[in-house]
This record gives C-alpha cells, structure tokens and sequence, in this order.
C-alpha cells in the first residue's frame, strides 16, 4: 500500500508533496507519491522516443548539409568530418590552458560545447573495458551519434538567445541550410509568422521548435534526476512532444499519440 512506502522516503522527499498538498493525510500523501512515479515514468517513455526521432531527424538534415559543404571520403559523416562551419559550432577548440577562464555550466565563459569531443571521449572510456566487444575497433559516426545527450542536440538549435541586430547566428544558419530540411511537416505544426518574411520568419519558427524541445529538455533532466514534476503542465509538455515529432513525421506522432500514457494518468491525480 502507497502510505507505507511514506516513512521510508524521508522528510526531504516528502516535503514537497506535503506543501504541494498541505492538506492531505498520511495515506493520501502516499497515494499521490504512487501516482506521480507513475506520471514521470509515462512521460520519460514519451520522452524517449521523441528524443530518439529529434536526434535522427538531426543527424540527416546535417549530413545532407555536411555533404554539400565538405569535399571528403564520407562526407555525410558529420561527426567524424565536419565543414569548417558546423565544427566551429560543435566542436571548438578548448579554452587557453594559461588562463583561468570562470566557468559556467561546466564549460569556460563565452566557450561552445565540445560535443565531438565529448562524444569520442565517452566512447572511448566505454572501450578501455577489455571485455567490450568492440575494444580496439575505430570509432564510427554512429558510435558518436549515439552519445549525444539530448541538451546537446537542443544546443544545435536557433533559440531566442540567438537574436542578433543583424545577421544570422551559427546555429540558426545551420536550421536554415541544414535542420530544417529534416522536419518536412515543420510548417503545418510550426506555422510561420505572417508579420515576418524571408529567412527572419523561418529563423523565428526554428527558434520556437527549439523553445519546445529545450522545455522537454528541462522536463527529461528533472525526471532523470527524481525530482518531483507536480507543477509541470503536463498537457502542454506533452504536446511539444507530439509538435517536435509531428513536425517530423505525422504517422511517427499519430504513433506516439496512441502510445502515450501521460494524459490519462496526469486527469487521475489523487
């Protein structure tokens, strides 16, 4: 029974179920900790398979962009040979080892992230194992794909930190020349806005794709790290889910629609 899982969760985990329902008992505290383990769990699933169809969708429109910008054996490989243009953006080069740069979010002030970097690194830690199966094997595109995190694909996105006076910031050239070719439906759930023409318009709508994505984002990082979810607006989360996938693949989001457990469990909170 849910009430007699209460005692042994602690004071801390519980506070913010008490607050959020002061008036509940001991019993009905309990109930709503069940209820909501099964709301995060619903919502992690949905997450996950959008984030499987976001990253895939990523990686071809920049492959086509990286074949059409870089003259090499495999240019599609934009992990393993990207363009001058998309590696300044993924993969810069690291601060001056003479300075002390302040940090912030784990990389130095005014830094990009080093996402090949990082991927390569993770992927050859993993084969330092002498039992892995691959140990010794040269690492593929889609060795590095795999690890990207879902932050770092929100990273490659327009968002409203890119707003310049004039001109086009990385990541918003790389959504017009090369993203955004990946979500053929973007225009049916994104719509654009009619009071902006040209590539300002299409920037803006990469930007509000990338606004949805990065709101899943902060939802997927709470969860991944058991904190409550109680306040989130489940309704409106779980729509960016079906929007990003929808703008993708209508038939891949009618899918998870069908799929989804979030919007029945989220209408029976205790």
């Amino acid at each position: 029974m849910p009430h007699r899982i209460v005692p042994l969760l602690g004071t801390a985990r519980i506070a913010a179920y008490e607050n959020y329902r002061p008036h509940y008992t001991v019993n009905q505290i309990g109930e709503l900790y069940a209820w909501h383990a099964s709301l995060a769990s619903a919502v992690h699933e949905v997450l996950g398979y959008c984030e499987v169809i976001f990253r895939n969708a990523i990686d071809r429109g920049l492959s086509q962009w990286n074949t059409t910008h870089r003259i090499a054996p495999h240019p599609q490989e934009w992990l393993l040979d990207p363009a001058p243009e998309l590696k300044a953006l993924i993969d810069p080069p690291p601060p001056n080892p003479d300075q002390e740069p302040e940090k912030r979010g784990g990389r130095s002030r005014g830094q990009g992230r080093r996402v090949i970097h990082n991927a390569r690194a993770n992927v050859e830690r993993s084969r330092r194992d002498p039992h892995h199966p691959r140990r010794g094997t040269a690492i593929t595109h889609d060795d590095l794909l795999a690890q990207l995190s879902f932050g770092e694909l929100v990273h490659l996105m327009p968002n409203k930190k890119d707003k310049r006076a004039k001109g086009f910031s990385p990541r918003e050239f790389m959504w017009l020349t090369g993203i955004r070719s990946a979500f053929p439906n973007v225009d049916n759930v994104f719509p654009i806005d009619t009071n902006l023409s040209g590539k300002a318009a299409l920037v803006d709508q990469g930007r509000r794709v990338g606004d949805a994505a990065d709101r899943l984002r902060i939802l997927r990082n709470r969860i991944a790290h058991n904190e409550q979810i109680l306040t989130a607006e489940h309704a409106q989360r779980h729509r960016d889910a079906i929007q990003i996938v929808e703008a993708i693949s209508p038939d891949a989001a009618a899918a998870l629609t069908c799929i989804s457990r979030v919007l029945g469990i989220a209408t029976h909170e205790p």
